[in-house]
């Protein structure tokens, strides 16, 4: 990331820090944070991951608390039981560099409450609606913002920078999500179904015959998918809905009925596949093909989507250096 002759009010971008908690096969956000970082890495960027602490508002009336709770997950975070996907392209720094803000790029995930790392140069990765987990979002101004699909449709964050394409990385587990034993759908029998983000929904379907995967490994889930004849989610963004389809499972999401299917996604190809509730089956069904494809393309496509998103970050962040810096000659001049 280097160049071989820069002026001297221009910051040369040195690589990317990414606030991520340890790797957790059953966690959609932190699979995806480590796998971005391999992809840049494979690309050529200077990629590492720095363990995620768990960020709190604190104010003049309410300190003590949020305080401990920072200083044990930092004291957590410096245990080296940080894990990392072997497969993946990954490196850790678990101390900040001196020269953060000389040239480095931090990205939060959207849940990363403010900027605990005081970096100067900020993206925020909103991998779901903003404030959905914590009910408050904390930002600066000046920020990038990236989108992993659609979750800032509609949502307005001012002062910041946002990218107009998203940061879609995903990561498919396919060695155990595929048709390898799966039963044709004459001999499926049942259901099983998720709850995840859609916790404490009401429930909607024969509890008779049906099985929770909610903390169940992938290998266990995998099996269940494969013999069963529906999943049903009653988390709309899980990417289970899609890891069914793949082991030949019909697929259902229970929608919200203040959200359309274009609510939901405004890409139709995001609705292949998966069912918005249960009379959208026949058009999941006819789609599935459609869905396994996009899927394994998607996946391939990832790559580009991280060089992309390298490019414009870094561009976006060496050009507000050199508009500050020429705002600053501006100023100092008599």
């Amino acid at each position: 990331m280097q160049s071989e002759s820069v002026p001297d009010n221009q910051l040369v971008m040195k690589g990317f820090l990414l606030f991520a908690p340890s790797y957790d096969p059953e966690n959609g956000g932190a699979i995806v944070m480590h796998k971005l970082c391999s992809l840049l890495n494979d690309s050529g960027y200077e990629a590492y991951l720095f363990p995620r602490f768990h960020t709190h508002e604190v104010s003049r009336v309410n300190w003590a608390i949020p305080s401990l709770r920072v200083l044990k997950s930092m004291l957590v975070s410096m245990v080296p039981s940080f894990r990392q996907n072997p497969s993946f392209n990954t490196r850790v720094l678990r101390h900040i560099p001196e020269d953060l803000n000389d040239g480095w790029i931090v990205v939060y995930p959207d849940v990363t409450y403010g900027n605990p790392l005081g970096a100067e140069n900020v993206v925020r990765w909103f991998l779901h609606r903003p404030g959905y987990h914590t009910g408050r979002i904390g930002i600066a101004a000046d920020e990038y913002h990236v989108d992993f699909n659609e979750f800032l449709r509609g949502i307005v964050l001012p002062n910041c920078y946002r990218s107009q394409q998203p940061l879609y990385v995903i990561h498919i587990p396919s060695e155990t999500y595929n048709l390898d034993g799966a039963l044709p759908s004459a001999e499926r029998s049942g259901t099983a179904y998720c709850m995840r983000k859609g916790k404490g929904r009401p429930m909607v379907h024969d509890l008779q015959d049906s099985v929770m995967i909610d903390g169940l490994g992938h290998p266990a889930t995998a099996a269940i998918f494969k013999r069963v004849k529906t999943f049903i989610s009653y988390d709309p963004y899980t990417a289970y809905s899609r890891l069914a389809v793949l082991c030949g499972a019909d697929s259902v999401v229970v929608p919200d009925a203040d959200c359309s299917i274009e609510d939901w996604y405004a890409n139709p190809v995001e609705h292949y596949g998966v069912a918005y509730g249960f009379n959208d089956l026949e058009r999941a069904r006819a789609t599935a093909p459609l869905m396994v494809r996009n899927f394994r393309e998607v996946e391939d496509a990832s790559l580009f989507s991280a060089r992309s998103f390298a490019v414009e970050a870094t561009g976006y962040f060496e050009g507000r250096s050199r508009r500050n810096g020429a705002a600053g000659a501006m100023t100092g001049c008599h």
